[in-house]
């Protein structure tokens, strides 16, 4: 999307070929340096040992092989590979890649945590996560025409797939990872999740705070594409509307600038409700701290190698680096060039770290409960074979057909959809959540009213249900799509008060009853009746 893949690439490709003269990822160790110039112990046999090693490393880092939160993985493999496989000179470019700028933008704790030797749980955990959003943001982007047009379909994938909590919810905070699986998360999380699934695409962003605001304080994303900085609001779930944004379209496709919205005065008054103002004004903008979303991993030189070898497969981001003289535009030059600030600003932010560090032994015993009984929903087997966990992380990806190889996503919800196999409360909220994401699954596909048809039928046989609130956004995207705007801001204003995200929700609202009164439209289609063989049925003791 910019200069960054070509340079980036001819980069990783050198390291690729360092890292796979010493590790044999090209294959059975036969184009390999001779022995007396190889560093690794034994010649080409220890090549195709180290690239067996590090093969089963990484296919035991897939996400599919993780419990929900478990970071526990393949790391003396890791250790191993590291210690016999990499030569001197991959050690030698991994020390470059912490140096003074570095330093100047980490505290000690994180700095100490970026040059450790040894790989760790977090690593684990790292890898994984990469692996999914590389997926994930493909998916997300896939049918855009244009590169402010990905950033927008991301946002919108972000606010979909992640319903927004309180910051105090037990469930908050756990990862951008668990957030985008477990389905939940705060505005934190959501930018996080955000910002994770854009470097992914070779987008940089940044979160954008009122100069010296405390850690908490209200903020906006801010995404560069061409030398501009493009605002997003992950609490309301909006894009901050341009100059240009007349309200006429359903949604806003064209997200304001940072330049745009220091020069109107008055963009951020739109996001002003009766009863609850804004609480940014575009003047709190003037002047901005800019926080840069990365943790330890992902600055640590010794997950260069394992970058190296993922990009060598797949286009996977796992490692940056702010330093300069890596061949590529590093991370500082591309988030200071041509854009509206001084390098100065740039600091650390914070939350993604110290996010990925905590440990279930950190958390409070009722919290920790709250994400075990979560934990559980996702991981329990099923004895029909369906795994709720395989099945979202397919949805997310857009995996939603049986192959030759595995069942997709249709199937495996559908599996944990049976309710002959409801046998504890684990099994019976993970039916329903599956029966959620069934939908996300046709309405995918293109299905639209067939969709409705299943969301509809997650809303009224499981009205508390957990996803009811982004279940009846699609039902009112749905509506409005063909012209029942009205409708679908009833949709909208069943959501319970106390919902997080009303806010949000309530300007959507408002901005489709505004435009009603000038246009006709047609009346929504009615979902069809579902077939009766593949209902919904509830046990008999199903509290909802």
């Amino acid at each position: 999307m910019t200069e960054r893949p070509q340079r980036f690439a001819l980069a990783v490709a050198g390291l690729v070929a360092t890292v796979c003269l010493a590790a044999g990822c090209g294959g059975d160790g036969g184009d390999q340096l001779p022995p007396a110039q190889n560093e690794n112990r034994g010649g080409p046999r220890a090549s195709k040992d180290c690239n067996d090693l590090v093969q089963l490393a990484l296919s035991s880092l897939q996400p599919e092989q993780f419990g929900t939160l478990d970071t526990s993985g393949p790391l003396t493999l890791l250790d191993g590979w590291k210690a016999d496989c990499q030569s001197t000179e991959t050690a030698r470019i991994a020390e470059q890649m912490v140096g003074k700028e570095t330093k100047r933008l980490v505290d000690h704790d994180l700095l100490l945590r970026i040059i450790g030797d040894q790989f760790s749980d977090q690593d684990a955990a790292h890898v994984r996560n990469v692996i999914q959003m590389q997926k994930s943001a493909e998916f997300a982007a896939n049918r855009a025409e244009g590169d402010l047009e990905r950033i927008v379909q991301v946002f919108q994938y972000v606010v979909r797939n992640v319903q927004l909590l309180e910051e105090d919810d037990p469930l908050a905070g756990l990862g951008a990872f668990e957030a985008l699986v477990l389905g939940e998360g705060s505005a934190r999380d959501r930018a996080w999740v955000f910002v994770d699934l854009l470097r992914q695409l070779r987008v940089d962003a940044v979160v954008l705070r009122p100069a010296g605001a405390a850690e908490g304080s209200p903020f906006l994303v801010g995404v560069l594409l061409d030398g501009k900085c493009y605002l997003f609001d992950t609490r309301l779930g909006w894009p901050v509307p341009s100059p240009e944004d007349d309200g006429s379209q359903p949604f806003v496709t064209r997200p304001a600038t940072l330049a745009e919205l220091r020069a109107e005065g008055e963009l951020l008054d739109r996001f002003d409700l009766p009863d609850a103002p804004y609480p940014l004004a575009d003047a709190d903008l003037d002047d901005v701290d800019v926080l840069v979303a990365v943790t330890s991993s992902l600055l640590a030189p010794r997950l260069a190698g394992v970058h190296a070898i993922l990009t060598g497969t797949t286009v996977v981001d796992s490692f940056d680096s702010p330093e300069g003289d890596l061949g590529y535009p590093n991370l500082l030059t591309r988030l200071t060039d041509n854009a509206p600030w001084k390098p100065e600003k740039l600091a650390i932010w914070e939350y993604p770290e110290r996010k990925s560090v905590q440990t279930l032994d950190d958390m409070a015993a009722d919290r920790r409960s709250a994400v075990l009984a979560r934990r559980d929903q996702f991981t329990t087997k099923l004895r029909s074979g369906g795994s709720l966990l395989v099945g979202r992380l397919q949805q997310l990806r857009g995996e939603f057909d049986t192959t030759d190889l595995e069942p997709g996503a249709v199937a495996n919800l559908s599996a944990v959809r049976d309710s002959n196999q409801q046998t504890s409360d684990a099994h019976r909220e993970a039916a329903r959540d599956a029966l959620f994401w069934s939908g996300l699954c046709t309405l995918a596909t293109g299905d639209r009213l067939a969709a409705e048809n299943t969301l509809r039928g997650y809303v009224d046989r499981h009205p508390a249900g957990r996803y009811v609130p982004t279940a009846r956004l699609h039902l009112a995207e749905g509506y409005v799509s063909r012209g029942g705007a009205e409708r679908a801001a009833a949709e909208l204003a069943a959501i319970a008060e106390d919902t997080p995200g009303r806010d949000g929700l309530a300007l959507l609202a408002a901005r489709w009853q505004a435009k009603t009164g000038s246009e006709s439209g047609e009346t929504p289609s009615e979902p069809t009746p579902e077939p009766e063989e593949t209902k919904e049925t509830e046990s008999a003791d199903d509290p909802a």
